[in-house]
């Protein structure tokens, strides 16, 4: 179990504005207006050496990770943004204990600032 000392960071779960469609009339998801769908303590779980570059060869961009107690509505389709505003994309989520009590959250930084 994960003690509340460890949840020092705020995430907000973000959820596209809406959808529409590209030149090709392919699905796009909107992310101009997100909508909020809740909000959650975490902890930041720093990756290091090996991990760190094996993740990044994977996804070619720098990987953090967030850990997290259970939120059943959270998905890979949701994005989450901290209290400083930087948005990141959901690359994983692991439930490595089964047991639906901790969450580890692989993310990957799309923007600062809010911006």
């Amino acid at each position: 179990m994960i003690s509340a000392g460890e949840l020092d960071q705020e995430l907000t779960i973000l959820s596209p504005g809406g959808t529409g469609t590209d030149d090709l009339n392919q699905p796009i998801e909107d992310w101009t207006n997100p909508v909020i769908v809740a909000t959650i303590r975490a902890g930041r779980d720093t990756v290091r050496g090996r991990e760190f570059y094996e993740a990044r060869a994977a996804l070619g961009e720098d990987v953090e990770r967030f850990v997290t107690r259970h939120v059943p509505q959270l998905t890979r389709r949701h994005r989450l943004r901290d209290s400083a505003g930087t948005v990141y994309r959901i690359e994983a989520i692991d439930d490595s204990e089964g047991r639906n009590r901790k969450m580890t959250i692989t993310v990957t930084k799309l923007e600062a600032g809010g911006g």
